[in-house]
Order: structure tokens, then sequence, then C-alpha cells
């Protein structure tokens, strides 16, 4: 399936961090903080946004939102990837397959593994990305 990239840019709106990415133990609201995702300009100008929830050295956990149709490359060397769809419906591209995920689902990739990650309808989602801690 061919996809074309966006003709502009993603360009966050959060410039600073008011709170820890790492600890012994964080918790979150994500309803509350899915509302605050989808209010921010980001969402509107984009038709998705997304927040770093907990980032360690060999694990990171980001809660995102997309509006249908939207697709999304999140590649980076070495990483595994699990995308749980919170909401929604998603589909992702891994590994030479087109795997639909709705609500309550969970994909998993294995490193080295080409992803996208595509709105059929509007969702909400959690990814986590791990890959080797540096030595």
């Amino acid at each position: 399936m061919a996809y074309a990239a966006p003709s502009r840019p993603f360009i966050p709106d959060r410039q600073s961090l008011e709170r820890p990415l790492s600890g012994p133990c964080l918790d979150f609201d994500l309803e509350a903080d899915l509302a605050r995702l989808r209010s921010e300009d980001t969402w509107r100008r984009n038709g998705h946004n997304a927040r770093t929830l907990a980032k360690y050295p060999d694990i990171r956990i980001v809660l995102g939102c997309a509006r249908a149709g939207i697709r999304i490359s999140t590649n980076e060397p070495n990483e595994r990837l699990t995308v749980h769809c919170l909401s929604g419906h998603l589909r992702v591209y891994a590994g030479g397959r087109a795997v639909d995920v709705k609500a309550g689902h969970l994909v998993v990739t294995d490193k080295a593994t080409a992803h996208d990650i595509e709105a059929v309808k509007d969702s909400a989602f959690l990814l986590s990305v791990s890959w080797p801690a540096s030595a």
C-alpha cells in the first residue's frame, strides 16, 4: 500500500516538561491526558498528538491519539514496539503484514522490524518502545 508523507512537518506545541519521566513509581490519568492531547493545537494542526509518559534507558511509554486516516511512522534502530489500542481502530503495518488492532487489542513487533501505525477510526493508544540499554 502506497503512503504519501504529509506535506508539512509535524510540529509539537509542548516545549518543556513539568513532570518526572522516570522514578520508582509513576501513575497517570490516561483519560485526562488524552483530553489534554486533543485540546492542543498540535492535534488540530496535525491530526495526531502524543506524550511520553515514562522514559528509562531501555524503555519508553508513549500515550498517543490520532484521527482517522492519519498514518505515523515510528521506526528507530533496534527497537521493539508494542501498540495497545485503548479506543478506536488502528492498523499496524509490520513484518510484511497489516494487522487490525481494535480497542483492547495489542500488537508486538520485534527489533529491526519496520512499522507504521494508521488510524482507521479516531483512536487512542499506548506505545511501549524498548531497546537494549547502553553499556
